[in-house]
Order: C-alpha cells, then sequence, then structure tokens
C-alpha cells in the first residue's frame, strides 16, 4: 500500500450554472481551492487537476491540460489524471469532482481508511445514491478505469455496477455537488477572481 493521491476533475463545461464552476468563489473561497485544501488535510501527497489550469494553485498541485475538447464525461480525467500519477505508487487514489463545496477531508480520510481494505475502493453514498466522483479507488481500479476509457466506454457508473467498491455514508450536503445557481443557495457566492478582476478595472 503506497501514499494515497487525488485526481480532481475540473474538465466540464459548466453550461448549467453560467460561470465557471473551477474558480467559482463560495464561502470566500474557490470551489477548486475548496476541494484541493480538504483532499490534502486528508492526508493525500499529490494532486492531480484535470482540466484548465485555474491558475494560483499550490506548486504541489499538478494540472493535466484539458485534454478532453469534446467534453466525454469524467472518465476523460480520471485516463488523463491516471497517466500523469501512473509512474508513482500511489494507493488508493481520491477521485473527486470540482464542484464540491460541502466535502470534508473527515469524510475524505474514511473514504481511503475504507478503500485499503477492500480490492476495488469505496465511495460515497447519500442515501439516495452512490457518488463515485467522491471515492477512494485502488491503484488497480484506476488502471482498469482508463483502460475502459481508452477501448470506448465513457459511463463511471455502468463500469461500476460489475465492480462495485465499498460503501462509506455521508450525508447528503457533504457529497452533493453543484451544477446549476439554485444548488448554491445556502452559500455565500461571489464570482470567479478573474471576474472580480476584470470588474474591477
Amino acid at each position: 500500500m503506497g501514499t494515497s493521491a487525488a485526481i480532481v476533475l475540473a474538465g466540464g463545461a459548466s453550461r448549467r450554472m453560467g460561470v465557471d464552476k473551477v474558480t467559482l468563489v463560495v464561502d470566500g473561497r474557490r470551489l477548486v481551492d475548496h476541494v484541493v485544501a480538504e483532499a490534502v488535510g486528508a492526508g493525500v501527497e499529490r494532486v492531480v487537476l484535470a482540466g484548465p489550469d485555474p491558475g494560483e494553485l499550490p506548486e504541489t498541485v499538478s494540472i493535466v491540460g484539458d485534454l478532453d475538447p469534446e467534453r466525454r464525461g469524467p472518465l476523460a480525467g480520471v485516463s488523463a489524471g491516471w497517466r500523469a500519477l501512473a509512474p508513482d505508487a500511489h494507493d488508493p487514489i481520491l477521485v473527486l469532482s470540482c464542484d464540491l463545496p460541502g466535502i470534508d477531508r473527515r469524510l475524505l480520510g474514511e473514504l481511503i481508511v475504507a478503500a485499503a481494505g477492500d480490492p476495488v475502493g469505496a465511495i460515497a453514498h447519500d442515501g439516495q445514491h452512490a457518488q463515485p466522483l467522491v471515492a477512494a479507488y485502488r491503484r488497480s481500479t484506476i488502471e482498469w478505469l482508463d483502460h475502459a476509457f481508452r477501448s470506448g466506454e465513457r459511463s463511471i457508473r455502468k463500469l461500476l455496477e460489475g465492480r462495485p467498491p465499498a460503501i462509506v455514508a455521508s450525508d447528503r450536503h457533504v457529497v452533493a455537488d453543484v451544477d446549476e445557481p439554485g444548488d448554491l443557495a445556502q452559500y455565500r457566492v461571489g464570482r470567479p477572481d478573474h471576474e472580480q478582476r476584470e470588474r474591477g478595472r
């Protein structure tokens, strides 16, 4: 068992939100900064961001460029992240979407621990749905997901139906992602930093 790593998926088009979710400021902090900080707080030693570079990230975060101009879904980001991590023996590997304002290091730590005892990994469950983009997968599982993507598969949920990971229960607000403005009603929201700078000129 090696040290844990994280792939943060930031390649979505944010069409329903109307602004770039990666750099959206929620409760005074960019979403991407919150997700990265909670992963590091859970003991992750390496973070790979799969998507365009949002700027102003810690030097310990590696950027894998937006390799999916056709927006083929999260498996494309998992594949890109895996290519960046593959030379190192990280196991397990967190897979997290970038738009998780409620995510916390306690849950991420629980996922890492649970994944260590399961051959596939561990996935968060909010009481209604499993959340494949809030999960810690074993190294062999990430390699398998990468192979499936390269073979033409695009649905991570479909793949996991035949190879289910362990379940870690979570409160819904902790794992809820934000896809449209209404999802942010309980938060204090600001514009992305680059928009604030443009408006201040």
